[in-house]
Parts: structure tokens; sequence; C-alpha cells
């Protein structure tokens, strides 16, 4: 791993150190950004400037995500304007763009997030499907996979509440509980 530049609070690290490609790297006024791992918080931009491995495509503009910490691959790749997030797992909040405030840890978690906030997902493809759902605590692999637009769940155990989709307010403990549920 090679650190292509350090500037002001805002750092990139890439797989593809010694490769021969060449990673833009420029700060704005905003910062606290890190990413580490191919294409990891790849489209933050600041002023115009731009945050992550440049081959990486992303929208064009002004730019002002901040204090985002993505590890792994392409995981927060496509955060624009998305401040106080962190993701760490192969595709973790992969499409998140404005959301705030979300912590995902593992393999796919939250990878299907664009704007949702404050939400917590550990464990594979935890809120796999969430969108801008909110305030939803899960732990564990499959849990709360099918949440798109839900909030103030908190689902912990293998599977759980994996068939909900649009519910509030649901609490589940233990492996594969609530799986009959989709809109409660």
């Amino acid at each position: 791993i090679e650190l292509y530049e350090f500037s002001r609070s805002n750092a990139e690290f890439s797989m593809d150190a010694g490769s021969g490609r060449r990673h833009e790297f420029r700060t704005g006024n905003d910062g606290g950004n890190l990413g580490i791992g191919e294409q990891a918080v790849s489209c933050v931009q600041l002023d115009y400037g731009f945050v992550g491995a440049k081959d990486s495509a992303g929208p064009a503009g002004p730019y002002r995500g901040n204090n985002n910490m993505g590890i792994g691959n392409r995981c927060l790749a496509s955060v624009v304007t998305g401040k106080y997030n962190v993701a760490v797992g192969q595709e973790s909040m992969l499409c998140l763009t404005s959301g705030y405030n979300n912590t995902g840890m593992g393999d796919s978690v939250m990878n299907n997030i664009t704007n949702g906030f404050c939400n917590t997902g550990k464990g594979y493809e935890a809120l796999g499907r969430i969108v801008s759902g909110y305030q939803n605590t899960v732990i564990g692999a499959d849990a709360g996979h099918s949440l798109t637009t839900a909030y103030d769940n908190t689902l912990i155990g293998y599977g759980s509440g994996y068939t909900i989709s649009t519910g509030n307010y649901n609490t589940a403990i233990g492996s594969l509980e609530l799986n009959k549920v989709t809109t409660g």
C-alpha cells in the first residue's frame, strides 16, 4: 500500500501502488476524508478538487463531503456530500452519496444506501438494500437485508428481519427472527 499524497486533512491510500497508475489528490476547504483500498472514497470532491482515485467514474462539480472513512475496495465509492460516515469492508456503502452518520462493518454492508442517516450495520450484507432509511441498528450477516426506507429498527442475529422492507419500530433478537414480516 502506498500513500500517494497527504495534504491538509485528507489522505488516500491505494492498492494500485507500483502499478504505474497516477492518482490525483487535491484538497479544498473541507477535509477529514480517508480512503484505503481501490476506489475507496473515490468521488468526494472539494472545491473542484478530487479525493481518491481519479479514474473512478463519479459526478463532477464542487462537492463537499467530509469526515468520511472508507477501508476496503470500493467502499464509500460514490460519496459526494456525505459526512461522518465510516465504512469498513468491500463495497460497504458503495452507493452512498449524501447520507451522514452511518457506520458499517462487513462485506457489502448498506451497499445500496444513498441518503440514509444514523444507521449502524455489522455483518455480511447487513442492511444490504437500505436506500434512505434512518436510525436502524442491525447486527448479523443478512440481518435487515430487505429494509429500504424503514426507520427505527433494531435487529440482532443472523438474518433477523430479513424480509422487512418498509416496517418501522421493529425489534428482533435471534437468528432468523421476524422473517415473515414485510411492512410491520
